[in-house]
């Protein structure tokens, strides 16, 4: 098996940035593999004022998704932040993505990744629609598909020689 690299775009939805954060990031981190978050920093942390605004939303109980000023402002951003993500991911060796129903912003990020720059693309779902869809196969096929975090550490250590 191919060695893989030493840093990973972590590719998720917006509604999973805390499982990815608090779980998924630190996961990958203890095997030695540096992080790149589209949402935030490797100490947890944001930079990006929507997910601030965002955060400060769920805190208080709120759906963000549901505030104008907050769809407003991540529309005005879209093409920094497609940019940010390409930037980030042109970066890493490889992407770790997580999906669990068919999103347009990761699976255009499993693409990127897989199919323009030919790195690979280590998938977490459980949802079979997406196991098997052939796009995603192909953009996987120098990765994995698996259904879980923790059936995917063990192929990380051992492509790793961790």
């Amino acid at each position: 098996m191919p060695k893989i690299g030493k840093s990973a775009y972590l590719a998720h939805t917006f509604e999973h940035r805390y499982y990815i954060r608090d779980t998924v990031q630190k996961a990958v981190e203890e095997l030695g593999i540096f992080t790149r978050n589209p949402f935030y920093e490797r100490d947890g942390s944001t930079k990006r004022a929507e997910v601030k605004m965002a955060d400060e939303m769920v805190a208080k109980g709120l759906d963000p998704r549901e505030a104008i000023k907050w769809s407003s402002m991540v529309q005005r951003k879209s093409r920094l932040i497609v940019t940010r993500d390409l930037k980030m991911i042109d970066k890493s060796d490889m992407v770790i993505a997580y999906l669990t129903d068919m999103t347009i912003g990761t699976i255009c990020e499993i693409f990127y990744c897989g199919v323009i720059r030919e790195r690979p693309v280590y998938l977490i779902t459980q949802n079979e629609k997406i196991r098997v869809h052939p796009w995603i196969n192909h953009a996987c096929r120098k990765g994995k598909i698996v259904s879980s975090l923790e059936e995917l550490i063990p192929i990380l250590k051992k492509r790793n020689h961790i």
